[in-house]
């Protein structure tokens, strides 16, 4: 039996129907909700159900914080009472006593409360700004893998659709005696090969649109049309104008997590030595009796007042724990120093090894967008030979495929790119855009 390519002229037109619909993929994909990149991010962020709880922790911080002068508030404080003296065998007059208190204390305690507010309030703002970053990038992250699933899905369609088509020419060349049977269980093959390929990216497609829809606060209903869009920045600066990386190193969140760190040791340490501070308290009161027959007072005290200064020496005595715990707090602080010190070294590292790889990045995407260029040319270049009737119709659709397969490789090296330039950016704790 002899081999023979059939000619393109001898194809039917109900054949070329879903040759054509596969030519012109555009008119018959299903509209759906576009969104791009950053507009995702921002929805994250305003759907709040990652930050609520930080949030109402960050108002609860800056509440006391303001309040904080609150502690030093005098205490006033009244009271009365009702009392009778029985004389046998007469009954005395029923008296109200009124007496008021007015107080006030100033301890160590109190002072250090100012500072621990503070801290408490620097602490909050770090923890939420470091997770609304975070949410930021993992909805980046999610729809820069729903944009790369999008162009695998649509390249996957496509070739299967190709190989269906090269089944029913096979089929149509082995009934016409043209092929062995050995070349159409080949074509049958290629179908069943991409078919689960297909299948499988269509799965993660889904389970994806429904992680950004989640992400985003997008009802669920909605995230079967959900569609993303690259960023309007083609291309994300690695640095904010005019910063240096030592700069953004230093204020990083683990540098500031771990300064924040030592100035709360540090706080401890000076709180634990402000024990042998003295307190001091002074008051004024003042009480009257008022027989209730009468209305006016028959008994009234002089105003009174007093202050109090204290001392407590307990963390004098041999078996206080006052020295064990300052050098435990000690210990920990000199740890904490060394591990700043360590880690601004390592995030030097990283921060170098990132940049390498972003450079490298930069070299495959410029071999990507070269491949682009050499499969449009042979497209062209098949176009015209198909036109001549010198190259058949499923030799077009394989250059169709190659410059798709070039396009989505172009499209994975910008992904890449993108990835690592997102990822140098977080370690520092920039936001995203």
């Amino acid at each position: 039996m002899k081999n023979r390519r059939v000619n393109h002229k001898q194809i039917s037109p109900m054949l070329l129907l879903p040759v054509l619909l596969f030519c012109f993929p555009a008119a018959v994909e299903a509209e759906g909700h576009e969104y791009r990149i950053e507009e995702l991010a921002r929805l994250a962020l305003e759907a709040e159900r990652e930050t609520a709880s930080a949030r109402f922790d960050l108002e609860e911080a800056e509440f006391l914080y303001r309040s904080r002068f609150g502690i030093f508030t005098p205490s006033v404080t009244t009271g009365t009472s009702l009392s009778q003296k029985n004389y046998i065998p007469e009954t005395g007059p029923v008296t109200a006593d009124l007496s008021g208190t007015l107080a006030f204390s100033l301890s160590p305690e109190k002072i250090f409360t100012l500072s621990g507010r503070e801290l408490a309030l620097l602490e909050e703002k770090q923890k939420f700004a470091e997770l609304t970053v975070s949410l930021q990038y993992r909805m980046i992250e999610a729809a820069q893998r729903l944009l790369l699933l999008q162009e695998q899905t649509s390249l996957s369609r496509r070739q299967l659709e190709t190989a269906e088509k090269q089944v029913d020419l096979a089929m149509m060349d082995w009934e016409d005696g043209r092929i062995s049977r050995y070349d159409l269980l080949s074509a049958r093959i290629s179908y069943q090969e991409k078919l689960p390929v297909h299948q499988g990216l269509l799965l993660e497609l889904q389970q994806q649109k429904e992680r950004v829809a989640r992400l985003a606060g997008i009802p669920a209903e909605e995230a079967e049309n959900v569609k993303v869009l690259p960023p309007e920045q083609r291309e994300i600066p690695l640095l904010p104008p005019g910063e240096k990386l030592q700069q953004l190193i230093e204020e990083s969140r683990e540098m500031v997590e771990l300064r924040l760190s030592e100035e709360r040791i540090h706080h401890s340490l000076k709180e634990r030595k402000s024990r042998f501070l003295p307190a001091a308290s002074a008051s004024i009161s003042h009480s009257l009796s008022v027989p209730l027959e009468t209305g006016e007072p028959v008994q009234q005290t002089p105003l009174s007042w007093s202050l109090s200064v204290s001392v407590d020496l307990s963390d004098m005595l041999p078996w206080s724990d006052y020295r064990s715990g300052n050098r435990a707090l000690e210990m920990e602080l000199e740890k904490t120093i060394y591990e700043r010190a360590r880690q601004k070294e390592e995030m030097e590292s990283q921060a170098g090894y990132l940049s390498r790889k972003i450079e490298q990045s930069a070299m495959s995407l410029e071999n990507a967008e070269t491949r682009v260029e050499l499969a449009e040319q042979f497209l062209s270049i098949t176009e015209e030979e198909f036109e001549a009737g010198r190259k058949q119709l499923l030799e077009l659709e394989d250059a169709r495929i190659k410059l798709a397969e070039a396009e989505l490789n172009l499209l994975s090296r910008r992904y890449d790119r993108l990835s690592y330039i997102m990822e140098l950016r977080k370690y520092l704790g920039l936001p995203p855009f």
